[in-house]
């Protein structure tokens, strides 16, 4: 391979997202490992933005194709008919890529041979903020959820050795799910790399919101049951217990938080309230109340009830809420905020 051959190819469907696409294009271009090629597909795009926008688009290391829209499987497979790179990543216009993506994808997959495909943690941003983080990629998993990043970076001999992505149109928005179940169910192998390498735009009028529990998703999933039948029928009971397990994961991480939280960042923050009154105090009595500094005192308080913000990052993960709403720890704060204002209105 010299030097001229790019060894990564980002495959990028375009149907009317020309609003984005520059930040995509952007967070490639940013990567920290630099040999690569972008390929974006416009996928039919009816808006005059998008159009316009691609028409013309001459961001480096950077070509556009033109299709009929025949939606994302089948343009991701077009890009892939173009692709020069040793590894593919399928990368959505709408979606961003940590700058270390590459480095770190690539970096497992020269270190570990065997492996197949290089997924990683998900940061949600746009009309959801919140963190996907998962632990397994194998068969039984994957059976049961898609655990895989949509751009993980995969051997384009891989992909290649199953045919790309299935243009079945009943997938729905899982053509993604597919291609990892499909990819594994043929011995090859992924790994996640623990760490937040790729950000996903969530927005109400994406594919994975105009799909709801509806006819349209359960025909998706009948899909995938039907394509991947024998590998379902010989993994059944695990399939059956999955949820299960899934569920004493949760359960667990609840009661640890429980715990920390009764015994460890309740008493802490008794003990802190008792010494910031004990500072208050000290200070009504060591110094005239005309010349106390109100900024000091505030500051003085607020550092004793820092632990707000540890027990509030509890209050917001996935465990919290599933459990029984502890209110009492919000009302707690609010005593605390009211006792530190009236301290400082007295002054």
């Amino acid at each position: 391979m010299n030097e001229f051959t790019p060894v990564v190819s980002v495959i990028m469907p375009c149907f009317n997202h020309g609003q984005y696409i520059d930040e995509a294009v952007a967070s490639v271009l940013a990567q920290s490992y630099q040999n690569f090629e972008i390929i974006i597909i416009d996928d039919g795009s009816t808006d005059t933005e998008t159009i316009q926008l691609l028409k013309n688009y001459t961001c480096p290391k950077t070509k556009v194709l033109r299709t009929p829209n025949k939606g994302p499987a089948a343009a991701r497979n077009i890009g892939m008919s173009q692709a020069q790179g040793e590894y593919l990543c399928a990368l959505d216009a709408d979606d961003r890529l940590h700058p270390e993506f590459f480095q770190k994808s690539i970096a497992l997959l020269e270190n570990n041979p065997h492996i197949a495909f290089a997924s990683c943690w998900i940061q949600m941003f746009g009309d959801e903020n919140s963190l996907w983080k998962q632990d397994h990629c194998d068969l039984t998993t994957l059976l049961c959820e898609c655990t895989v990043a949509t751009p993980s970076l995969v051997r384009k001999s891989t992909a290649l050795s199953i045919g790309g992505y299935d243009e079945n149109p009943n997938l729905g928005y899982n053509e993604d799910w597919d291609f990892w179940l499909s990819l594994v169910e043929k011995g090859f192998r992924g790994q996640i790399i623990p760490e937040v390498l790729f950000y996903y735009r969530k927005q109400p009028n994406s594919r994975a919101a105009a799909y709801p529990w509806d006819e349209t998703y359960l025909t998706s999933l009948r899909t995938i049951f039907n394509k991947h039948k024998q590998s379902y029928l010989d993994h059944i009971q695990p399939v059956i217990n999955y949820p299960d397990h899934a569920i004493g994961h949760i359960l667990n991480d609840n009661n640890r938080l429980e715990w920390q939280i009764h015994n460890q960042l309740l008493p802490n923050l008794t003990a802190r309230r008792c010494e910031a009154e004990r500072l208050k105090n000290k200070l009504f009595s060591h110094m005239d109340k005309k010349i106390i500094d109100e900024q000091k005192l505030e500051n003085e308080v607020k550092s004793n009830i820092a632990l707000r913000y540890e027990i509030s990052a509890l209050r917001s993960s996935m465990s919290w809420k599933i459990t029984k709403p502890l209110r009492i720890i919000y009302d707690i704060f609010l005593k605390i905020k009211s006792c530190a204002n009236s301290g400082i209105q007295k002054t």
